[in-house]
């Protein structure tokens, strides 16, 4: 239902806009899952020229908007785990460290032998800017754990901002197939929308 609801009207609402209207900007107002701002950014990505605004407790954050030299630095945290090289496990935690969580589900999602990426970041994202500066780093790290022969699929569980999610998603082209988790209740987590490639 992801696939074949969420992603077939957003590549819908994505081609209607290109066809109607000549602006690419898109001010994204309201409330969402993690799941569905990560597919939104993804479908409305940098490569397509679109440019989104969203709406983060009343100040609007904008995908373009780019480093400059008043961004304070964000420290992030990443742990390897080998393992086979036919996927790999991405976990993102920002304000909490999900890798315990994700970790004790693998085996049930029938995961528990792929390689692993933990990434965690303990502070708030402040700003747009940093935003952008967090998501280039992300997408380094996971570009980075691929360089060893990575084949299959990224399997991407998240947790954080919702402004960071869809900064992630607008910039997420090009690093492989991607299957996305949602967190459900305790220790469970279901996938969601798979992208190709």
């Amino acid at each position: 239902e992801w696939n074949s609801g969420l992603l077939a009207d957003l590549r819908k609402t994505k081609q209607w806009i290109s066809q109607n209207r000549n602006s690419r900007n898109i001010r994204l107002e309201g409330s969402r899952r993690l799941s569905s701002i990560l597919a939104f950014g993804a479908i409305f990505s940098s490569v397509s020229g679109f440019k989104i605004d969203v709406n983060h407790r009343g100040e609007y954050w904008s995908t373009n908007k780019h480093l400059s030299a008043t961004v304070s630095n964000y420290e992030l945290t990443t742990r390897a785990v080998e393992g086979s090289n036919e996927g790999l496990i991405v976990t993102i935690g920002i304000g909490r460290d999900i890798s315990g969580s994700v970790s004790a589900i693998l085996n049930e999602l029938d995961l528990d032998s792929l390689r692993r990426l933990y990434i965690h970041g303990q502070t708030r994202i402040l700003s747009a800017e940093q935003a952008n500066m967090v998501v280039h780093d992300i997408k380094k790290y996971i570009t980075d754990s691929m360089l060893g022969g990575q084949k299959g699929t990224i399997h991407l569980f998240y947790a954080g901002p919702s402004p960071l999610a869809l900064f992630l998603g607008h910039r997420i082209n090009a690093i492989g197939p991607i299957q996305c988790y949602e967190w459900i209740t305790g220790a469970e987590y279901a996938p969601t929308w798979y992208l190709e490639g």
